[in-house]
């Protein structure tokens, strides 16, 4: 499910739609990721930089958070099965 993970509803729909296809989150894998290249860190703008954490971090922790309430293994999901790859 392509999507901009920093968007909370895009969040919400990937688990939503994962838990409508197979019941249940069995695993969960955070696999996105957004980064520039800059010569300088001073030509870095702050909303690129506000960007990159709320993908690269934020978006990670909040889709694990949303996941994780409906994991058949709450609150570490370690068993092997369908999941969600966002």
């Amino acid at each position: 499910m392509p999507g901009y993970l920093s968007d909370p509803a895009r969040r919400r729909a990937i688990v939503a739609k994962a838990v409508e296809e197979f019941g249940r989150v069995d695993v969960l894998v955070s696999h996105a990721a957004f980064q520039m290249s800059r010569e300088a860190v001073e030509e870095t703008p702050d909303r690129e930089w506000d960007d990159t954490i709320a993908v690269n971090r934020s978006a990670m922790f909040r889709l694990v958070k949303a996941g994780i309430a409906n994991t058949t293994a709450a609150p570490a999901p370690l068993r092997a099965g369908r999941g969600i790859r966002a």
